[in-house]
Protein backbone atom coordinates (compact mmCIF):
# COMPACT_ATOMS: atom_id res chain seq x y z
CA UNK A 1 0.00 0.00 0.00
CA UNK A 2 1.42 3.38 -1.02
CA UNK A 3 1.76 5.81 1.91
CA UNK A 4 1.09 9.44 1.04
CA UNK A 5 1.59 12.45 3.29
CA UNK A 6 -0.82 15.26 2.43
CA UNK A 7 0.48 18.74 3.11
CA UNK A 8 -2.52 21.08 2.80
CA UNK A 9 -2.26 24.82 2.33
CA UNK A 10 -3.43 27.93 0.56
CA UNK A 11 0.22 28.51 -0.48
CA UNK A 12 -0.60 32.18 -1.01
CA UNK A 13 2.19 32.35 -2.12
CA UNK A 14 4.25 29.20 -1.62
CA UNK A 15 7.53 30.09 0.10
CA UNK A 16 10.84 28.45 0.91
CA UNK A 17 9.57 27.36 4.33
CA UNK A 18 6.73 25.37 2.73
CA UNK A 19 9.16 23.63 0.39
CA UNK A 20 11.62 22.96 3.22
CA UNK A 21 8.89 21.31 5.31
CA UNK A 22 7.80 19.18 2.34
CA UNK A 23 11.44 18.17 1.79
CA UNK A 24 11.84 17.36 5.49
CA UNK A 25 8.96 14.90 5.31
CA UNK A 26 10.13 13.49 1.97
CA UNK A 27 13.60 12.85 3.41
CA UNK A 28 12.22 11.41 6.68
CA UNK A 29 11.14 8.35 4.67
CA UNK A 30 7.81 8.15 6.47
CA UNK A 31 5.93 8.23 3.19
CA UNK A 32 6.33 7.05 -0.37
CA UNK A 33 5.23 10.47 -1.61
CA UNK A 34 4.34 13.91 -0.29
CA UNK A 35 1.46 15.69 -2.00
CA UNK A 36 1.18 19.44 -1.54
CA UNK A 37 -2.58 19.97 -1.71
CA UNK A 38 -3.42 23.49 -2.89
CA UNK A 39 -6.69 24.61 -1.31
CA UNK A 40 -8.94 26.88 -3.39
CA UNK A 41 -10.50 28.37 -0.25
CA UNK A 42 -9.73 27.45 3.33
CA UNK A 43 -13.02 28.15 5.19
CA UNK A 44 -11.06 29.66 8.09
CA UNK A 45 -9.37 32.25 5.83
CA UNK A 46 -10.62 35.32 3.96
CA UNK A 47 -11.11 34.44 0.28
CA UNK A 48 -10.52 38.09 -0.69
CA UNK A 49 -6.83 37.75 0.25
CA UNK A 50 -6.27 34.78 -2.07
CA UNK A 51 -4.58 34.93 -5.44
CA UNK A 52 -6.53 32.93 -8.05
CA UNK A 53 -6.18 29.18 -7.54
CA UNK A 54 -4.51 28.63 -10.94
CA UNK A 55 -1.71 31.06 -10.02
CA UNK A 56 -1.13 29.47 -6.63
CA UNK A 57 -1.06 26.00 -8.20
CA UNK A 58 1.45 27.13 -10.83
CA UNK A 59 3.68 28.72 -8.19
CA UNK A 60 3.78 25.45 -6.22
CA UNK A 61 4.76 23.61 -9.42
CA UNK A 62 7.57 26.12 -9.96
CA UNK A 63 8.73 25.89 -6.34
CA UNK A 64 8.92 22.08 -6.54
CA UNK A 65 11.12 21.96 -9.64
CA UNK A 66 14.18 19.87 -8.87
CA UNK A 67 12.67 18.17 -5.82
CA UNK A 68 11.95 14.45 -5.62
CA UNK A 69 9.19 12.58 -3.85
CA UNK A 70 6.95 15.67 -3.72
CA UNK A 71 4.01 16.37 -6.02
CA UNK A 72 1.48 19.15 -6.35
CA UNK A 73 -2.15 18.05 -5.94
CA UNK A 74 -5.14 19.97 -7.34
CA UNK A 75 -7.86 17.61 -6.04
CA UNK A 76 -9.66 20.35 -4.13
CA UNK A 77 -10.12 22.34 -7.34
CA UNK A 78 -12.61 19.67 -8.40
CA UNK A 79 -14.55 19.56 -5.12
CA UNK A 80 -17.11 22.02 -3.72
CA UNK A 81 -15.78 25.12 -1.95
CA UNK A 82 -15.00 26.08 0.69
CA UNK A 83 -12.47 23.28 0.94
CA UNK A 84 -13.16 21.07 3.93
CA UNK A 85 -10.33 18.65 4.68
CA UNK A 86 -12.83 15.97 5.76
CA UNK A 87 -14.52 16.14 2.36
CA UNK A 88 -11.17 15.91 0.58
CA UNK A 89 -10.05 12.95 2.68
CA UNK A 90 -13.26 11.03 2.00
CA UNK A 91 -12.86 11.72 -1.73
CA UNK A 92 -9.22 10.58 -1.77
CA UNK A 93 -10.02 7.38 0.16
CA UNK A 94 -12.66 6.54 -2.47
CA UNK A 95 -10.47 7.57 -5.40
CA UNK A 96 -7.34 5.74 -4.19
CA UNK A 97 -8.50 2.75 -2.13
CA UNK A 98 -5.02 1.16 -2.17
CA UNK A 99 -3.33 4.29 -0.78
CA UNK A 100 -2.82 5.13 2.88
CA UNK A 101 -3.14 8.87 3.59
CA UNK A 102 -1.86 10.95 6.50
CA UNK A 103 -2.19 14.68 7.13
CA UNK A 104 0.78 17.02 7.60
CA UNK A 105 0.01 20.32 9.34
CA UNK A 106 1.68 22.98 11.44
CA UNK A 107 1.00 23.05 15.15
CA UNK A 108 -0.68 26.46 14.72
CA UNK A 109 -3.46 24.67 12.82
CA UNK A 110 -4.11 22.45 15.84
CA UNK A 111 -4.95 25.54 17.90
CA UNK A 112 -8.09 25.93 15.77
CA UNK A 113 -8.63 22.24 14.96
CA UNK A 114 -11.92 22.04 16.88
CA UNK A 115 -13.35 24.49 14.30
CA UNK A 116 -12.62 22.08 11.44
CA UNK A 117 -15.61 20.33 9.92
CA UNK A 118 -15.78 16.69 11.14
CA UNK A 119 -12.65 17.12 13.26
CA UNK A 120 -13.45 13.95 15.24
CA UNK A 121 -13.73 11.93 12.03
CA UNK A 122 -10.36 13.23 10.82
CA UNK A 123 -8.55 12.61 14.09
CA UNK A 124 -9.96 9.08 14.44
CA UNK A 125 -9.39 7.94 10.83
CA UNK A 126 -6.05 9.49 9.85
CA UNK A 127 -2.58 9.91 11.27
CA UNK A 128 -1.48 13.52 11.79
CA UNK A 129 2.15 14.61 11.50
CA UNK A 130 2.72 17.96 13.18
CA UNK A 131 5.59 20.35 12.48
CA UNK A 132 6.51 23.31 14.72
CA UNK A 133 5.27 26.84 14.08
CA UNK A 134 5.62 30.11 15.92
CA UNK A 135 2.92 29.83 18.57
CA UNK A 136 2.89 30.82 22.21
CA UNK A 137 4.22 28.35 24.75
CA UNK A 138 0.77 28.39 26.37
CA UNK A 139 -0.90 27.31 23.10
CA UNK A 140 1.83 24.73 22.54
CA UNK A 141 1.13 23.12 25.91
CA UNK A 142 -2.64 23.18 25.26
CA UNK A 143 -2.45 21.47 21.87
CA UNK A 144 0.11 18.91 23.02
CA UNK A 145 -2.10 17.90 25.94
CA UNK A 146 -5.27 17.92 23.81
CA UNK A 147 -3.82 15.85 20.94
CA UNK A 148 -1.38 13.37 22.48
CA UNK A 149 -1.90 10.74 19.77
CA UNK A 150 -0.57 12.77 16.86
CA UNK A 151 3.02 12.46 15.62
CA UNK A 152 5.03 15.46 16.80
CA UNK A 153 7.93 15.94 14.38
CA UNK A 154 11.18 17.65 15.21
CA UNK A 155 11.19 19.56 11.93
CA UNK A 156 13.10 22.84 11.70
CA UNK A 157 11.13 25.99 12.49
CA UNK A 158 10.94 28.37 9.52
CA UNK A 159 10.03 31.93 10.40
CA UNK A 160 8.49 32.77 7.03
CA UNK A 161 4.83 33.50 6.41
CA UNK A 162 2.82 34.07 3.27
CA UNK A 163 1.15 37.04 4.98
CA UNK A 164 4.52 38.73 5.55
CA UNK A 165 5.50 38.01 1.95
CA UNK A 166 2.31 39.63 0.63
CA UNK A 167 3.04 42.67 2.80
CA UNK A 168 6.62 42.80 1.47
CA UNK A 169 5.28 42.72 -2.09
CA UNK A 170 2.88 45.59 -1.35
CA UNK A 171 5.90 47.61 -0.13
CA UNK A 172 7.99 46.66 -3.20
CA UNK A 173 10.54 44.89 -0.98
CA UNK A 174 12.85 42.12 -2.16
CA UNK A 175 11.63 38.52 -1.89
CA UNK A 176 15.16 37.11 -1.88
CA UNK A 177 15.45 34.29 0.64
CA UNK A 178 11.68 34.07 1.00
CA UNK A 179 10.46 32.45 -2.22
CA UNK A 180 12.11 30.59 -5.08
CA UNK A 181 13.43 32.87 -7.82
CA UNK A 182 11.00 31.30 -10.28
CA UNK A 183 8.11 32.10 -7.93
CA UNK A 184 9.30 35.69 -7.45
CA UNK A 185 9.46 36.11 -11.24
CA UNK A 186 5.98 34.62 -11.61
CA UNK A 187 4.57 37.03 -9.02
CA UNK A 188 6.06 40.01 -10.89
CA UNK A 189 5.02 38.72 -14.30
CA UNK A 190 1.39 38.27 -13.23
CA UNK A 191 1.27 41.34 -10.97
CA UNK A 192 0.10 39.32 -7.98
CA UNK A 193 -0.53 40.74 -4.48
CA UNK A 194 -0.36 44.37 -5.60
Amino acid sequence: MKKVGLYFGSFNPVHLGHVAIANYFAEAALFDEIWMVVSPHNPLKNAADLAPFEHRLEMVKLALEGTSGIKVCDVEQHLPTPSFTSQTMRHLKDEFPKFSFAIIIGEDSLVHFSKWKDDDFLMSHFDFYIFPRNISEENRMIVRSKYPNVHWMNAPLYDISSTAIRMAISRNESLEGLVAESVASYIVEHNLYQ
